[in-house]
């Protein structure tokens, strides 16, 4: 069983296999357990990564 890994890659990979496109790199969130809550401080990551997606747009 794999227990720790990068889910964004594989999914960005498959989305552009399809022949989606990315429209900036995909970026990872640490967890405190695989089933969460997001680690102290990733939620704020991910606020601006979703942020720079906006501004991308």
């Amino acid at each position: 069983m794999k227990l720790f890994g990068y889910a964004a890659k594989p999914i960005a990979d498959k989305l552009e296999k399809k022949g989606g496109g990315l429209i900036i790199p995909p970026e990872g969130f640490f967890i405190k357990d695989s089933k969460g809550p997001l680690k102290d401080g990733e939620l704020e990551r991910a606020a601006d990564w979703a942020k720079l997606i906006i501004k991308t747009l």
